[in-house]
């Protein structure tokens, strides 16, 4: 193709790769990449999101970010939303690291009499792990005086959580 001169710069020539060896012309790598989902561990919604994303010429940082951060489970999702990944490389290790504390919280609270099933993983929790508050009166004004916490703040006190 470069002898014959259809290949006058990089972009060309990776244009030129893609359309030779892509699955298929009929595929859509961005929008299954916008629809995918965390269903097990991080490590391999990681490697699905990848495959896809790589397949997408000219996708910004902040687009992939994004997206990886949708996809994933929502208790991990708020976790590294509320930490505010300024990288993909962050936000995935953000994610691993909650995960991991989720795998933690697990251990802890499991009956000491209960049986582990190593065929089958244990999913993870649908719900929020924090404790539920009381919903407060609208209708009487309270006393109790409030602060309010700048990102760094929330974050450091979602750690201990």
């Amino acid at each position: 193709m470069h002898r014959n001169g259809q290949l006058s710069s990089w972009p060309a020539f990776l244009h030129a790769l893609h359309s030779r060896f892509a699955a298929t012309t009929y595929e859509d790598p961005t929008g299954l990449l916008c629809k995918l989902q965390q269903r097990t561990t991080v490590s391999n919604y990681l490697s699905e999101f990848e495959a896809l994303a790589n397949r997408i010429m000219g996708l910004p940082p902040s687009m992939a970010m994004s997206c990886f951060i949708s996809g994933l489970t929502p208790a991990i999702r708020r976790e590294v939303q509320v930490l505010q990944p300024v990288s993909m490389s962050q936000a995935v290790a953000y994610a691993r690291l909650h995960e991991e504390k989720q795998n933690d919280a697990r251990k802890t609270f499991r009956p000491s009499g209960a049986v582990s099933s190593s065929s089958r993983p244990t999913p993870p929790p649908t719900t929020s792990t924090l404790p539920l508050l009381p919903t407060p009166n609208r209708n009487t004004p309270s006393n109790v005086p409030f602060k309010r916490l700048t990102p760094e703040e929330l974050a450091l006190l979602l750690s201990f959580y």
